[in-house]
């Protein structure tokens, strides 16, 4: 479909190419151009990705990535809660932050971090939000809160 000579020698008559697609990705090379290329774009994206796997990483045992870390992905990032019965709580705060669909994935929880998300306003901000301000996150890593 995307070999434009064998459309070229059929006169455009070979097949109708996928227009929607192509314009479509008109559209990201465009916005890939205006961040600054490939390279800025992946400068971004591992600092969204720093942002998430810190506060996994930092929240004392609350949040466990089973990567290991020479192999973390920056777009795709997997973590457990410590203690399964919180997730329902943990599900809810994550709705009052817009985060839906991060249970499910075969390891536990998933939060999957797009080119088009800006870490300003990142996800990883968000659930280390949440983690900072989730009720039972004391109760769960068995500290006493004075």
């Amino acid at each position: 479909m995307l070999d434009y000579k064998i459309h070229a020698e059929n006169k455009s008559l070979y097949n109708t190419p996928p227009c929607f697609g192509i314009y479509m990705c008109g559209l990201v090379f465009e916005d890939l151009i205006a961040q600054g290329g490939l390279s800025e774009v992946e400068k971004k994206n591992v600092k969204k990705a720093q942002i998430l796997y810190d506060t996994i990483d930092g929240s004392k045992g609350f949040f466990r990535c089973p990567v290991e870390k020479s192999v973390r992905s920056l777009m795709n990032v997997p973590f457990t809660l410590a203690k399964p019965e919180l997730e329902a709580e943990f599900i809810k705060e994550a709705a009052k932050e817009k985060m839906v669909q991060l249970k499910g994935h075969r390891s536990g929880w998933r939060h999957e971090s797009f080119n088009i998300q800006c870490y300003a306003f990142g996800r990883g901000r968000d659930i280390g939000r949440i983690y900072e301000g989730f009720p039972g996150k004391a109760w769960c890593l068995g500290i006493e809160l004075n």
